[in-house]
């Protein structure tokens, strides 16, 4: 028997219903996401043969030094978006979301970066080492951040500006600045960590007995030894230590012998430059 209800009308390609229901993109967004793919895809596929376009070691900037301070700028400009309280929501109930796409990205991170996975010639292999795995990376430091821009930016309250105070100052302000002066104390606790940040990368010293300070002639391995070089002896390395361990962190040495045990480390991704990527990426939420 044929059914007597109606047939639901289909949309039609061009009708406001069909470009509802499509998800919509932010085509600008999109295209400076692909460039910083591409850059990266550059700087890793040609960076040991073109150091110019490589990581700096320390001092200096290049191409490649570009990449994470755009994802973490990407990464905000998206924020933008999620991090909207929708009406019958809360800003807790936001946080929790972000939370939990948060936790999912460090798990990610830890898997492609955690050295979880062997590449051999017969295919990848599970290398699950509690010991040994790193910990941080490029995924856990932007998961890190998203954090606590979140809670920046859903928990610290804006400044509400009243009428009739200084009132030819308020007409000759434009709206945009009455967006970026409500959020001053939001943008006081963002910097806050900036500043941190610095200081403990430029003005605190590591301890005078910290092994990555030994002579240059003492620090293994070699093949390394450029990047010890220039780390190891830094109040980042000698932090990263001492809240990760050494056999956690991107770069181990020490300053015994060739074949010694690391007694030292470095990490581009914890705890000390973590917080100048605050500013980052709340910069992008405010873009």
């Amino acid at each position: 028997m044929a059914s007597m209800e109606e047939p639901r009308a289909t949309p039609v390609a061009n009708s406001p219903t069909a470009n509802d229901q499509r998800k919509q993109r932010l085509v600008g967004l999109d295209v400076f996401r692909g460039i910083t793919m591409a850059v990266m895809l550059v700087v890793d596929a040609n960076g040991d043969a073109h150091p110019s376009i490589d990581h700096a070691l320390w001092d200096g900037i290049h191409l490649a030094d570009f990449v994470m301070p755009f994802f973490l700028l990407i990464s905000g400009l998206s924020a933008s978006i999620s991090l909207k309280v929708q009406s019958g929501s809360s800003a807790l109930q936001t946080f929790r979301r972000v939370m939990f796409r948060a936790f999912r990205l460090f798990v990610v991170g830890l898997a492609v970066q955690g050295s979880i996975f062997e590449s051999t010639l017969r295919g990848s292999t599970l290398n699950f080492d509690l010991t040994s795995f790193r910990i941080m990376g490029i995924l856990q430091r932007i998961a890190i951040v998203f954090v606590v821009v979140a809670a920046v930016e859903l928990f610290v309250p804006k400044v509400g500006i009243r009428e009739g105070v200084h009132e030819s100052l308020v007409e000759a302000r434009s709206q945009l600045m009455d967006v970026w002066v409500q959020s001053i104390l939001k943008w006081a606790v963002v910097l806050a960590f900036f500043t941190l940040g610095a200081v403990l990368t430029y003005i605190v010293k590591p301890p005078s007995d910290w092994p990555g300070c030994a002579p240059e002639a003492d620090l293994y391995p070699r093949s390394d030894h450029a990047f010890l070089k220039f780390m190891a002896c830094t109040s980042v390395g000698w932090m990263d230590n001492s809240i990760l361990g050494v056999n956690h962190v991107y770069l181990a040495g020490n300053n015994i012998g060739p074949q010694e045990q690391p007694n030292f480390g470095f990490d581009p991704e914890v705890a000390v430059t973590t917080m100048s990527a605050v500013l980052t990426m709340f910069f992008g939420l405010h873009m």
